[in-house]
């Protein structure tokens, strides 16, 4: 009998191409949810988060593969998720041979990919980005944004600084890190083969998401080869079949690789019962960095295009409807950065006990309704990369560890809210939250303060961290294949 239901088992199996880590989650689909069978997260141990080594990242793909090894065998479908904007070009034909060669000697050279620019790269200029942005028309759609790290802008960069680049290395295609491995796990040795979802095209800069295309004259202008850039494919579809490598089975299905935070959106709104969403949801996220997102139709896109912040981004989303996107660089990274100051600081006072993260938010706690205010941008902004951080408003009762935390949390609030567009604002903050990310479910200061910028602050709902595991954007890749019926590649 066990073995029979084995055979009716169809699993997923979910990819999160992280910024650190790669995590992997195979779910049993069942009426009503999912059961998890097997999760894994290895961290790939990189230094540089701008540009990374794509042979790291497989290595450490492998190398999960290995530790599900007994649940791959009931695979049927894949869907790869993972870290937006960023780009890697390399070699159609060459791609499965030398990943097999790889995954068989765990070392070598001359692979027929390029490293990783990553969202976080920083070599497009604000000058460089304002020529590039100059050749925008008036097809170019307004709430598709060019910034450092975005594919676009890092595809014009190296174009311009080594022009010979592609032929050099015999590349032939591109895409995003989720791009590569889809076509990897298909075997695809063509550059036609090679496909984009319409969520991470648009996160690649300017695009025709209407259109489902690229602007012909901007990348012209730019001095992009169309023919290297992916096919655009709704989310969803069906990138191709699994050949039969790295202890994976033949045949599965794989879904066009999507973005980590359409992602966890699925996850966070996602409705069992009718196989959609969750109506008038927020999702609050915060994590490395912090994101504002919810669900728009294409009424409400119509009428706020006049009204777009820098740090707001509209992307295509799943039932024909869109997801809007207050996407801020600043997030537990800025925390984390403050506990290593802090501990700097008591190094110089020859304090041996390092202070931690739960003890700072308690001095914060303490000190909630601090009269320091804090801008906590110090990484930039993706619409700024030149702003810095500053506190302010110092007086001489105010300026301890726990007002500089508090106002750290509070600034961190507050900015990510000022990225909402006006128009959007009250509906954002006034309709249920879903909170998620490490950064909020484990730090009272910024649920406090979240919870101070609603309308009605009970209308928040933080993941338990039990339930943790089930918000996650692997989480939501494994649930992409219960919302539509998927188009096949052929």
């Amino acid at each position: 009998m066990r073995g029979i239901m084995e055979c009716l088992r169809r699993n997923v199996l979910g990819i999160d191409i992280g910024t650190s880590s790669l995590k992997f989650l195979v779910t049993e689909p069942l009426d009503g949810g999912s059961r998890i069978v097997a999760s894994v997260t290895r961290s790939y141990g990189l230094k540089s988060h701008g540009k990374q080594s794509v042979s790291l990242i497989l290595k450490t793909f492998f190398e999960g593969l290995e530790a599900i090894a007994e649940e791959l065998a009931l695979v049927t479908e894949i869907c790869v998720c993972g870290q937006m904007h960023g780009i890697v070009w390399w070699c159609s034909r060459d791609l499965l041979e030398a990943a097999k060669r790889l995954y068989r000697n765990g070392c070598g050279d001359h692979w027929p990919w390029s490293d990783l620019i990553t969202w976080e790269d920083q070599r497009c200029s604000e000058a460089f980005l304002r020529e590039c942005n100059s050749y925008c028309d008036d097809e170019c759609d307004q709430l598709s944004k060019l910034a450092s790290g975005y594919g676009i802008a890092s595809f014009a960069h190296v174009v311009k600084s080594q022009p010979d680049f592609m032929s050099m290395y015999n590349y032939d295609t591109c895409g995003t890190i989720m791009d590569l491995m889809t076509s990897l796990l298909c075997g695809h040795d063509t550059p036609k083969q090679t496909c984009i979802d319409t969520m991470n095209a648009t996160s690649w800069g300017p695009f025709d998401s209407g259109q489902m295309r690229w602007n012909a004259k901007f990348l012209n202008a730019l001095q992009i080869p169309h023919n290297v850039l992916p096919r655009v494919r709704k989310h969803g579809d069906v990138a191709g079949k699994t050949v039969e490598a790295f202890g994976l089975p033949a045949d599965a299905r794989v879904l066009v690789g999507m973005g980590d935070h359409p992602c966890s959106v699925v996850a966070a709104a996602y409705s069992p019962t009718g196989r959609t969403f969750l109506p008038n949801v927020t999702t609050v996220n915060f994590g490395t960095s912090g994101q504002v997102a919810l669900i728009l139709s294409e009424t409400q896109i119509s009428a706020m295009k006049t009204d777009v912040s820098g740090g707001f981004e509209v992307r295509p989303f799943f039932h024909n409807q869109w997801i809007g996107v207050a996407a801020s660089l600043s997030g537990g990274n800025v925390l984390a950065w403050f506990l290593a100051q802090v501990n700097a600081w008591k190094e110089d006072l020859n304090s041996e006990k390092p202070i931690t993260m739960s003890e700072l938010i308690a001095l914060g706690m303490g000190r909630k309704r601090t009269t320091l205010t804090c801008s906590p941008t110090i990484f930039g902004e993706r619409f700024a990369s030149g702003l810095h951080g500053s506190f302010s408003n110092i007086r001489a009762d105010n300026f301890g560890i726990g007002d500089m935390m508090a106002a750290l949390c509070r600034g961190l609030v507050d900015n990510l809210v000022r990225m909402i567009p006006q128009s959007l604002r009250e509906l954002a903050l006034s309709q249920t939250i879903i909170g998620t990310g490490n950064g909020l479910i484990r730090n009272e200061l910024l649920r406090f303060y979240l919870m101070g910028s609603l309308t009605h602050p009970d209308n928040l709902q933080i993941v338990d961290e039990a339930l943790e595991d089930r918000f996650t954007a692997v989480f939501g890749a494994t649930l992409v294949t219960r919302l539509e019926a998927p188009t096949s590649s052929v």
